[in-house]
């Protein structure tokens, strides 16, 4: 597991079973978010095209659409030998829709969908 945090929140994520599995907790540093993926790449088990599941469902905070930003260009996502990539986002209720909609704008060669149920989310990915 790799992990970072904030005074204000933390961020880790977890390859398990071919999904790499990412939580936001609180209001992370945008810092947080691109230092687990530098290290996830380093380590050679974050890839372009993956399954994802982003757990926001302890995420209280804004975004950090800067960050945001800096993780879409550390690599070609969705455009591996694997093909497009498939996130799905774990989250409280559909106030975070206007969030995952800049998502899917930034992300352009990943499926995304929305989840309220984290098992439903992994059955999605698994198929």
């Amino acid at each position: 597991m790799i992990s970072e945090s904030s005074a204000d929140g933390r961020v880790w994520a977890q390859l398990l079973d071919g999904i790499l599995r990412i939580s936001l907790e609180d209001e992370p540093a945008g810092d947080c978010l691109v230092a687990v993926f530098r290290q996830g790449i380093a380590a050679g088990w974050i890839k372009p095209s993956m399954l994802t599941l982003v757990d926001l469902t302890r995420f209280t905070g804004s975004v950090d659409w800067a960050a945001v930003r800096a993780v879409r260009t550390m690599a070609p996502w969705g455009s591996g030998p694997a093909g497009a990539s498939r996130v799905v986002y774990v989250v409280r209720s559909s106030l975070f829709m206007t969030l995952i909609e800049v998502a899917i704008a930034l992300f352009a060669k990943t499926q995304h969908r929305i989840f309220t149920n984290q098992a439903e989310a992994l059955d999605w990915l698994r198929r």
